[in-house]
């Protein structure tokens, strides 16, 4: 049977509908229409017709190749869940995404459908608000982004290029290839050149040759052979997945006809697999641009959820910072009309601990804001849930008491710092969520080993070793059977509407995916529920923070500086502190006055201080070009409120030499521009 429901100057999505039940059938094309997405559907009524569908077979010789599969479970003649393995098994076959349609919501056919690599799982009777939000993510992902294959296009119609990514059209795909077998390697290079897409290749025969370069640069993506000199069979996924401190997807190639290595890479972390008899097509940058266009539509889904997370942490900042404000004023208005010197020097030190206190507030709220590269390096986790706990006391509103519970002996992860915030954070309000009559939240870590058998236990792709968890428990009413099975889909919530994406536990688990953990989930003794993350230990050394060295207060400072910032307040406190400090100060407050003033005492100006955001078409990036073409060895200092303004490439900033983030206090001032004074004296 064929239902059409298109319309005039937009391409239908051909659909394959897979439901031996008539009713069921007739309620699927209800939340299509109601989803509004324009389709031609087919449905038949097996497995083994699903099949033949597929593969054209008998009558369906000249079937369409369907762009979605919506496949019941519960099937005659052969199950769907068969034809699920068959469907992702099958190379021309398996980049076609299945939904899931079932009545069926036991826990281990969820988890066999995700295994198996199902795109998503949906319970009946459908729930046509879930239904619709599902379809538009997959809309807009599959239909406007992926092109099939060309050798799987209908008969007659033209081979369909994958829409390109947007790196692609600014530039060259970065891949680093890790293979040291000549002939492979050369069709594979061959492979990418048949391409239109422009690849740069990287190629490394070793992974020790592959270290270096993804510690000094980024790629778009990784390809390796799963047998090298140095690291057999999953091994190498692991271990690029250590070393991908920027988190780049991993393509495996595996032996011809060997599908089970390549299901065990990407079990393990890898994004696809390619058998290497697939090589002379154009499979692998098919392969390559898939790839790097989901990791982008996940970091997409992460930056929703995040946003999401801002929204509930701005408003107890705003009130907060009204309490902070209230008590500057106060503290400033009795040290105007106060007489006691002790008083008043008390008074002063607590306007200074209040604008601390505004300074980190501000900071975690960018830090939720932004949208972040992935970029790990050796942390402490304990570090990161102590923060937490202190932006819990002004997101939970209900009585909530919470604890921590941290091991001393923690070793560190390798770790992207926001990313681990945001699972942490995510998985305490959740658990705040759970306790709306009040309870109590825990956070606790411990250092783990964990051997085959525990492994296994915890999650299929897991490997033994040493890890630290992280443990998050409630007192809630914990969490049915029915809801577990599902609470890592993208779009799944138990909340009331308009009170949450659906994002936030898919975005925890994909983050510690990334990072090559697992999650685990188990009820509690009496009622809650544990949340337990297994991130891998690191024993690399912690990152060093490059700082200023401290300056000398009895050495004051020499030469004339140019300030430029559209704030009056900021503007004159800074003049005042420069010129105490044995500076002569020239103020601007826009970059076109700067310029004039530049161009009226060229000879005098000895370093710029310019806020980076400030009104105007003439900005502080073209006093920047201009001045560095009058003078190229004039230091030049940004300052920026904005946590995005500190990742401009263009700008090659570096915190403590070209660059201050407000708020700031005077010794980080003073040490900024007596540090790029020196380094230019030091030039001449």
């Amino acid at each position: 049977m064929t239902a059409r429901v298109a319309a005039p100057g937009k391409s239908a999505v051909v659909i394959l509908l897979v439901e031996d039940s008539p009713s069921d059938r007739l309620i699927t094309k209800a939340a299509l229409e109601e989803a509004r997405l324009l389709n031609t559907l087919h449905t038949v009524a097996n497995g083994v017709e699903a099949l033949a569908f597929l593969r054209r077979e008998g009558s369906y010789a000249d079937a369409p190749r369907p762009d979605l599969i919506l496949l019941d479970l519960n099937l005659p003649r052969m199950d769907g869940r068969e034809v699920l393995v068959h469907i992702k098994a099958d190379p021309s076959l398996r980049h076609i995404p299945v939904v899931v349609l079932t009545t069926s919501a036991a826990p281990e056919d969820v988890a066999a459908a995700y295994a198996a690599h199902a795109n998503s799982y949906i319970t009946k009777p459908v729930d046509f608000r879930r239904f619709h939000e599902a379809l538009a993510s997959l809309e807009r992902y599959w239909f406007e982004v992926v092109t099939l294959p060309p050798h799987a296009a209908p008969s007659g119609s033209p081979s369909a290029v994958p829409a390109e990514i947007g790196r692609s059209a600014a530039g060259r795909v970065a891949v680093l290839l890790v293979e040291d077998s000549p002939s492979d390697a050369l069709l594979v290079r061959s492979s990418l050149a048949a391409k239109s897409t422009a690849f740069e290749l990287v190629h490394v025969t070793r992974l020790s040759d592959a270290a270096p370069l993804l510690a000094e640069r980024r790629f778009d993506v990784i390809v390796t052979d799963l047998s090298l000199p140095d690291a057999q069979a999953l091994e190498a996924v692991h271990a690029l997945r250590r070393l991908s401190t920027h988190g780049e997807p991993i393509i495996v190639l595996t032996g011809n006809a060997d599908g089970r290595s390549g299901e065990e890479a990407l079990r393990s972390g890898a994004e696809d697999y390619l058998q290497k008899n697939e090589l002379g097509g154009s499979g692998l940058g098919r392969a390559i641009l898939f790839a790097i266009q989901r990791r982008e539509a996940r970091d997409e889904r992460h930056q929703r959820q995040r946003v999401d997370a801002v929204g509930r942490l701005a408003a107890g900042v705003a009130h907060d910072f009204n309490n902070l404000l209230t008590a500057m004023a106060v503290s400033a208005e009795m040290v105007l009309t106060g007489s006691d010197p002790m008083e008043r020097t008390e008074l002063l030190q607590e306007i200074l601990a209040t604008a601390d206190r505004g300074r980190a507030l501000t900071r975690h709220l960018l830090t939720f804001s932004r949208r972040d590269r992935f970029e790990a390096h050796p942390m402490s986790v304990n570090g990161v849930i102590v923060a937490i706990a202190r932006l819990l006391e002004r997101l939970i509103v209900v009585d909530v008491a919470v604890e921590l519970e941290l091991a001393a002996d923690l070793p560190l992860v390798l770790s992207d710092e926001q990313h681990l915030e945001q699972v942490v954070l995510n998985l305490a309000m959740n658990a705040s969520d759970a306790m709306p009559g009040g309870g109590k939240l825990t956070m606790a870590t411990t250092r783990q080993a964990v051997d085959v058998a525990a492994a296994a236990a915890i999650s299929a792709a897991m490997r033994p070793g040493e890890y630290v968890r992280i443990s998050v428990r409630d007192t809630g009413s914990g969490i049915p059977d029915d809801v577990r099975a599902r609470m890592f889909e993208p779009f799944f919530t138990t909340k009331a509407e308009g009170r949450g994406t659906g994002l936030g536990l898919a975005t925890v688990h994909e983050i510690v995916q990334l990072h090559g953990g697992a999650i685990g989930v188990t009820a509690r003794d009496g009622g809650g529920t544990v949340f337990d993350v297994y991130l891998p230990a690191c024993d690399m050394p912690p990152k060093r923070e490059v700082r200023a060295s401290v300056r000398a207060e009895s050495k004051p400072g020499s030469g004339t500086i140019l300030l430029v910032d559209d704030e009056a307040s900021l503007r004159s406190v800074m003049q005042r502190v420069l010129s105490r400090n044995g500076y002569t100060v020239l103020v601007a407050d826009c970059a076109e006055a700067a310029w004039h003033i530049w161009d009226a005492q060229r000879d005098a100006i000895d370093l710029v201080i310019t806020d980076l955001i400030m009104p105007g078409s003439f900005t502080a990036r073209d006093l920047a070009a201009r001045l560095a073409v009058e003078r190229p060895a004039l230091p030049v200092i940004f300052c920026s409120g904005y946590s995005d303004s500190f990742d401009d490439p263009t700008l090659a900033l570096s915190k403590g030499a070209n660059f201050i983030a407000k708020p700031y206090s005077i010794e980080t001032l003073l040490n900024t521009v007596s540090g790029a004074l020196a380094r230019q004296a030091q030039a001449w």
